[in-house]
């Protein structure tokens, strides 16, 4: 999946260069394995140790497509 880090703004199939690639990367998604609460999980922590050492934090969200 470290391709589609590389281009967080890309759709997948921009993002993964190959239909192979694309097909790996629905296999993931489609996996009943692959919770997306375990991904977000491990990396909880980092994110609350960088936010503690802020005065502010604004957590914006853009739903513009």
């Amino acid at each position: 999946m470290a391709i589609l880090a590389e281009h967080p703004g890309e759709r997948v199939p921009q993002a993964s260069g190959s239909a192979s690639e694309r097909q790996s990367i629905d296999r993931f998604w489609a996996n009943e394995r692959v919770q997306p609460e375990q991904i977000l999980a491990s990396h909880r922590p980092s994110v609350v140790t960088r936010v503690n050492q802020q005065a502010v934090v604004l957590a914006i969200q853009d739903t513009t497509a």
